[in-house]
């Protein structure tokens, strides 16, 4: 079941943190992870319209870009960007990680 639900992440990021957390019961899984798991494909096919929006008359493609300066506990810094074709509609490309190297102030 958490093979054909990771394969549903392509279309549907919004129960990714659902999908991860039946994927880390794989090893020994209980009644109760499979009932979470045919609950969530019960979502899933009762909401089978719902999933990112690819519709735009332009072809103008739009980058959103953000960072913060040193946020996690040892020091690091965040990055984030996104790539849409349209203003509204959604991303096709997203990243988002953290900085590989600790930089002693903001203007480095």
């Amino acid at each position: 079941m958490t093979g054909h639900l990771i394969q549903m992440l392509k279309t549907r990021p919004e129960v990714r943190h659902m999908v991860s957390h039946l994927c880390s019961k794989n090893a020994c899984p209980n009644k109760g992870d499979a009932s979470k798991a045919i609950h969530l494909l019960r979502y899933l096919a009762s909401t089978s319209t719902m999933g990112p929006v690819f519709k735009s008359s332009s072809t103008v493609i739009y980058a959103h870009a953000d960072a913060a300066f040193g946020v996690h506990t040892d020091g690091f810094s965040s990055s984030a960007h996104f790539l849409s074709v349209g203003e509204t509609n959604a991303p096709f490309v997203t990243v988002a990680k953290v900085q590989l190297e600790v930089a002693s102030c903001p203007m480095t």
